[in-house]
């Protein structure tokens, strides 16, 4: 259980730095689309290398969740408060969940495709 509930964390954290990235440093304007591609690839690693199908969906899920929220967050530019945007953005968030799940899930089926028959067991 503590070692889910640090998986959790890491994960947080990480979406949380992948969304200050991409709005800081990566693709702005027309190109602003080119991050999902980017946090599909990170999904996909994560998936990769994960160990489990459990830890997988859970890695993926929470690093998509926080990536999302996070980058709505920063770039609200709303009139009223963002306490007001917040359960949007979490709906926002869950369908980024979705969608860096699904890459994760692809990782880490290559993963277990790739992996000799004798590993397997």
């Amino acid at each position: 259980m503590i070692r889910v509930a640090a998986h959790i964390v890491i994960a947080a954290l990480l979406g949380v730095a992948l969304a200050l990235v991409a709005y800081f440093l990566f693709f702005h304007g027309p190109l602003v689309w080119l991050n999902l591609v980017v946090w599909a690839l990170v999904a996909g690693i994560i998936g990769f290398m994960s160990t489990t199908w459990r830890m997988t969906i859970i890695d993926s899920a929470v690093v998509g969740f926080a990536i999302v929220l996070s980058y709505s967050i920063l770039g609200y530019q709303g009139a009223s408060s963002l306490i007001t945007a917040i359960p949007a953005f979490a709906a926002i968030a869950l369908v980024g969940a979705v969608g860096t799940t699904a890459m994760g899930v692809l990782g880490h089926f290559v993963r277990t495709r790739l992996r000799p028959a004798s590993a397997a067991h």
